[in-house]
């Protein structure tokens, strides 16, 4: 399949199957997107004062500090909201691993439920942690590595600019965009090791470690390098875009109703569909992967029982 029929297969099947799909996911998200939404800043205050910031004189400094610190204030994250985030972000990984072991059900041509792909989830809890505390600290060495690279290449710039400005220009403009674009790169390639990684703990045997191997080499596989490649950007380029969507749609909605807790629950309910259309999407690019590239089904066929004589 192209990359668009196996987006367009992903939806379908999210649409068919929206009730298990969206409550697996939403048992979760949903309470704690409703808990940071009551326990951080609300979105409609946040507008009235930057209203008031932008009505205010030039000359006014002393209500405009007074304002910049009531929003510095209101963004800090209290301990309610900590919590909150903390809470997500531990028991994400559960209800990824069950959409994830649902979905691959129903591909399967089996009757998974809801509660059978629980318990595999549970059992498969601790290793979605380890895997996702493992990418983490890949990110973290990518990005100190990323820092040191625009550090080096800014000094160079700095000596070019001093031998020529207009060059210096030129540079900049060069490694701006080439920053820019790496970064998107690393980014979105990184998101979808990940993301075959946790799939691979998910149905495979559990093993973290082999689980990030696996991820790794499905990602850096030359010859499917490039198809890999459009389907790590187009899922960050739906996370992102769809993310903006979900912010603007709730915030407005919070805006004319002023119900912090409406606004909660549009987001996360939002959020919802989109990673598990996100996570089915992953999984079927997962399979074709192993179809193409692993022999899943000839691996599949070899270990059938032989029909008796």
């Amino acid at each position: 399949m192209t990359i668009g029929e196996i987006l367009d297969r992903a939806i379908a099947t999210y649409v068919r199957r929206f009730v298990p799909l969206f409550v697996i996911l939403g048992i979760i998200a949903i309470p704690a997107g409703v808990l940071s939404a009551l326990a951080g800043p609300s979105f409609t205050h946040l507008i009235q004062i930057l209203g008031e910031l932008f009505s205010l004189p030039p000359g006014d400094t002393v209500d405009r500090t007074a304002l910049l610190s009531q929003i510095n204030r209101s963004t800090l994250p209290g301990g309610s909201l900590q919590f909150a985030q903390l809470l997500w972000l531990f028991a994400y990984p559960l209800a990824q691993t069950a959409i994830i072991v649902y979905a691959a059900g129903v591909f399967d041509g089996t009757a998974p439920t809801i509660a059978s792909a629980y318990r595999v989830a549970v059992r498969r809890w601790l290793p979605q942690i380890v895997v996702a505390i493992a990418f983490l600290a890949i990110g973290a060495v990518l990005a100190f590595g990323f820092v040191i690279a625009v550090a080096l290449a800014v000094l160079a710039v700095s000596v070019l600019t001093f031998l020529s400005r207009v060059v210096g220009v030129i540079a900049v403009v060069i490694v701006a965009l080439v920053a820019f674009v790496a970064a998107m790169v690393v980014a979105a390639l990184g998101v979808i090791a990940w993301l075959m990684a946790t799939i691979s703990v998910a149905l495979d045997d559990g093993n973290p470690v082999r689980a990030i191997g696996r991820g790794l080499r499905r990602t850096l596989d030359r010859p499917l390098f490039r198809r890999t490649l459009g389907v790590a950007l187009a899922v960050v380029a739906i996370s992102w875009f769809g993310d903006l969507a979900i912010l603007a749609f709730a915030g407005l909605a919070e805006y004319l109703t002023h119900l912090t807790l409406l606004y909660g629950i549009l987001a996360a309910s939002a959020g919802v569909m989109l990673n598990g259309v996100t996570l089915v999407f992953v999984l079927l690019y997962v399979r074709d992967v192993q179809l193409r590239r692993e022999g899943s089904d000839l691996m599949e066929a070899a270990a059938a029982p032989s029909p008796a004589l």
